[in-house]
């Protein structure tokens, strides 16, 4: 417990003492009660499945768990920091050939998967999340080399902590109600505490991070940090991965956090704006998402040139406006399809849920623009869309030209 936890005990002590001479214990207890759960309902083929949930943690009655747990102020990582990725996972080999040329001091490879939690609870041992069987909460887990990365960060982050321990970044701990001492259930069965919450930039916006060496799944080498940035090694980075897959470099201050696929938002961050839902898995890349969290955000409404379509709420007034914007501009022919927004499913086999399972993206002349493709979009369709706050998947490294994605807090404008 920190300095203020300690203070906070003599003055509960006084006021419990203050109570019971004043008012009676009925009287006490009254005031002192506060609801600790809101329980919500999922839907299941018909069926009211009734469990915890975060469908309504915006209600003013939920209790504020993190007030031992503040993370430290913004942090980031040393400023001479490289970032590199290769799309949904490094080259084979790459990591091991960095870490053994001599032309680049210091790196650490990072691993990512998206895993089933299906339970959470507080530092008493009270139930935060509780998920019916067969739903998940899908949650990215990066493991990291302790003392690679520690070196790396030049923090103690990882080193201290036990296989059966974990952090959470500042987001994650927002959006998981959670600060030290809470406790995570995976679907294997693995328990880990918490045992920090730290800020989004020093753990790539991971919602867990834990050792490498842990007893969870996590494989996939999604990303790697090299220092420092200098010419020598940023060659040294790019002719190591000349082969199956081009290693794209990231300096530092590029992007608000260095992480894999940083050019979109973090899942978390995702989760932090637009609500987190419970899924449980369909065949091929469908999903199902919760049906309180699908009452709560998913609408169809009517905008111009589209008609109706069915969107995160969030959504609709940008995509509104937008399209208003096309018709003032005499453009809106520029659209010539419209191949969907809400479409639960994952990002790939074994990805997270995609952006159009929330709902916050839009795709567009999908015909002329498949993924992968070279971009094929009208230069005012893309400049309308980036004024009111979406992201192109055209700028990106493997272009996915009709995909237009909500990003709140990013810099749009072109």
């Amino acid at each position: 417990m920190d300095d203020a936890g300690q203070r906070r005990q003599p003055e509960l002590l006084r006021l419990l003492t203050l109570l019971r001479e004043r008012v009676s214990l009925t009287a006490a207890l009254a005031l002192l009660t506060v609801p600790l759960l809101v329980v919500a309902a999922y839907v299941d083929d018909g069926q009211d499945v009734t469990a915890p949930t975060g469908a309504l943690r915006d209600e003013p009655s939920l209790p504020d768990t993190r007030t031992d747990a503040a993370p430290s102020p913004r942090a980031d990582l040393p400023s001479d920091t490289t970032m590199v990725w290769s799309g949904f996972r490094l080259g084979d080999g790459y990591a091991t050939a960095v870490a053994d040329e001599p032309r680049v001091p210091a790196s650490t490879v990072v691993r990512g998967e998206v895993l089933d939690l299906i339970e959470t609870r507080d530092a008493d041992g009270e139930v935060v999340d509780e998920l019916p069987d067969g739903w998940s909460y899908p949650v990215e887990v990066l493991a990291f080399e302790p003392e690679r990365y520690d070196h790396i960060t030049e923090r103690e982050l990882i080193g201290p902590l036990a296989e059966d321990e974990a952090l959470l970044s500042a987001t994650s701990a927002e959006v998981r109600r959670l600060g030290v001492g809470g406790r995570l259930r995976f679907a294997d069965g693995t328990e880990l505490e918490v045992t920090d919450v730290v800020p989004d930039e020093v753990v790539g916006a991971a919602e867990v991070a834990v050792r490498a060496d842990g007893p969870l799944p996590v494989e996939t080498e999604k990303y790697l940090l090299a220092r420092p940035d200098t010419p020598e090694v940023r060659d040294a980075l790019t002719e190591l991965g000349a082969g199956e897959r081009e290693p794209r470099l990231v300096p530092h201050g590029d992007d608000p956090v260095l992480r894999h696929a940083h050019s979109v938002l973090p899942t978390v961050e995702r989760k932090a704006h637009f609500g987190e839902f419970a899924m449980r898995d369909l065949p091929g890349r469908d999903i199902r998402a919760g049906q309180s969290w699908v009452d709560e955000h998913i609408t169809a409404e009517s905008v111009p040139i589209l008609g109706r379509v069915e969107c995160h709420r969030e959504l609709i007034e940008p995509l509104r406006a937008a399209m208003q914007e096309l018709i003032e501009r005499g453009a809106e022919h520029v659209i010539e399809d419209y191949a969907g927004c809400w479409v639960p499913r994952t990002s790939g086999s074994s990805g997270p849920p995609s952006s159009h399972a929330w709902g916050v993206s839009i795709d567009f002349n999908a015909r002329a623009n498949p993924y992968g493709a070279p971009p094929d979009q009208p230069d005012v369709l893309v400049e309308v869309m980036s004024e009111h706050g979406f992201l192109w998947g055209g700028d990106w490294d493997v272009p996915d030209a009709m995909h237009f994605e909500l990003a709140p807090g990013r810099d749009t404008s072109r």
